[in-house]
């Protein structure tokens, strides 16, 4: 398919050609600063059971036939009005700097998203900000501003003596996308997980025995803390948060906040369930530029401007990636 000089495709997992694989990681890395090799880039469509992740789903190439810009795709279903649906998300977009201004992400998005429509997905999703360049392009396809995402803050206090943290055990690890679902059944917009939910991680080199860690004592396993053990520009990330109720959140925040690596913990796991164990352990509703995100949804929903409030939480969808 051609589009104004360029022609735009749909990627190929058992292609052999290492210079679009290589360029596919290089502009990654120019796009969205991820620095990510070529043999990651393959191991996400090679390695993942659902291939739940493209991270290079429709791309185009220039009249060199050099790789110009693409748009990655996630498949996910999630819970909606009590009902399981199919979804899709677009994960990444990016053009290459020199060819922007051409149409051609507007091109390589649509495509991504008749995709996902063939595939059956109901949904789609994706997060942008008003001030981007391609956020106009999201709403003349279709999307719309559903709700404002903020997360949560807190400073660290190392040294407190709280609750320790342990590390999951083996078989911890295995049960926890069981736990996952016990403790998130029913939650609108909350992802279904099927396959292995943490293949991403472990494509990357993450060592989870690392990240996944509890406060409950060796023997019983009620919630888990999923939290990247480096700091990012002074953050240090909890990326997930699963336990059973408010005193279990406070107790195991509170155990971060004392043995955070970074100056500041930022919780971007947007569980409803947690909101009050954060409050309680000193967190704070975060909404600083640097963090926010807008977070536009198909046609399924109506249009809706909420302003940014943790009472959204037990009102509107969520999205876990």
């Amino acid at each position: 398919m051609d589009n104004d000089g360029f022609r735009l495709g749909l990627w190929n997992k058992d292609q052999d050609d290492e210079r679009l694989w290589q360029q596919s990681a290089d502009l990654m890395y120019g796009a969205f600063d991820w620095p990510i090799s070529k043999g990651v880039v393959k191991r996400f469509l090679a390695e993942d059971p659902r291939n739940a992740v493209d991270p290079v789903a429709t791309y185009a190439t220039d009249i060199n036939g050099d790789l110009a810009g693409y748009v990655g795709i996630a498949r996910r279903p999630v819970v909606h009005g009590g009902e399981v649906l199919p979804s899709g998300h677009l994960w990444t977009v990016a053009v290459r700097q020199d060819q922007t201004r051409r149409g051609l992400g507007r091109a390589l998005l649509k495509m991504a998203v008749e995709l996902l429509h063939d595939e059956g997905n109901e949904v789609i999703t994706l997060y942008s900000t008003p001030g981007l360049v391609a956020y106009p392009v999201y709403r003349s396809l279709g999307f719309l501003d559903h709700h404002r995402l903020a997360f949560w803050l807190a400073e660290a206090r190392p040294g407190e003596p709280q609750p320790d943290l342990r590390p999951l055990t083996e078989g911890e690890m295995a049960r926890a996308p069981d736990l996952f679902h016990q403790r998130m059944r029913g939650i609108d917009g909350y992802s279904v997980r099927e396959g292995d939910p943490y293949a991403g991680y472990k494509v990357m080199g993450v060592d989870l025995s690392t990240w996944m860690q509890t406060i409950d004592p060796p023997g019983t396993f009620e919630g888990f803390v999923n939290m990247n053990p480096s700091p990012n520009r002074g953050l240090s990330t909890v990326a997930e948060i699963v336990g059973p109720d408010d005193d279990w959140y406070r107790q195991a925040m509170e155990a971060v906040r004392a043995r955070a690596q970074g100056d500041q913990v930022w919780v971007t796991h947007r569980n409803p369930l947690a909101a009050d164990g954060l409050k309680a352990a000193g967190f704070r509703w975060n909404d600083v530029h640097a963090f926010e995100r807008m977070m536009a949804v198909g046609p399924i929903v109506e249009e809706d401007e909420t302003v940014s409030d943790p009472g959204w939480f037990t009102e509107s969808r969520n999205d876990v990636f």
